[in-house]
């Protein structure tokens, strides 16, 4: 009888080869999927009696973990064997970077807009900012479509209501900036 045991890695790139450890792999059949949509993996060979190969597939960012968009659950079967593992993908190109928040300190108001500046916020293979959070306060904010540029984008966050105003902090909000290939990026924003 199979016995699953481990992944490795557990973070990678799309291509590379993973390995599914265990015992009594002989003589059965392997699947390998990821994500919510389980995308068979490629390439999915028993080498030995411990080993699974397998070359991670693309899968898109809408299949993979909410709360972590670079994570997927990995489903993998061996004969009547099962177990599901997390894989984190390392998200193409030069990573995202946030140099800086104009202005970054900002008046209470129920309404508050900045404009995130850095570097690679896009790139050729497609990446865009598709969530931004102000974290202490609970709030998504609106990235505003035409301003989204590889150096910068304009945000507004609201209350929704225009009697409550975004309270001021006695440290910095955090600003967090989610893009559809799974990086992400941090900054800091003062409301007085």
């Amino acid at each position: 009888m199979a016995v699953i045991d481990s992944l490795t890695p557990e973070k990678g790139k799309v291509g590379h080869t993973g390995v599914v450890h265990g015992t009594g792999f002989k003589g059965n059949n392997a699947s390998v999927t990821f994500g919510t949509a389980n995308k068979p993996a490629d390439s999915v060979q028993i080498t030995s009696d411990e080993v699974v190969k397998f070359k991670v597939p693309a899968t898109d960012v809408a299949d993979r973990e909410p709360w972590d968009r670079t994570k997927c659950i990995v489903n993998v079967s061996v004969g009547a064997a099962s177990k599901s593992f997390i894989f984190q993908f390392d998200p193409p190109g030069t990573p995202p970077v946030l140099t800086s928040l104009d202005p970054a300190n900002i008046p209470s108001s129920p309404t508050i807009s900045t404009t995130a500046r850095g570097a690679d916020f896009t790139n050729n293979l497609g990446r865009v900012p598709d969530a931004v959070y102000l974290v202490e306060a609970g709030l998504s904010g609106d990235i505003h479509a035409e301003t989204i540029s590889a150096q910068s984008f304009s945000v507004t966050f609201t209350t929704g209501d225009e009697r409550k105003s975004i309270p001021p902090l006695d440290v910095p909000y955090t600003v967090l900036v989610g893009f559809n290939d799974g990086s992400s990026v941090t900054g800091q924003l003062t409301v007085s």
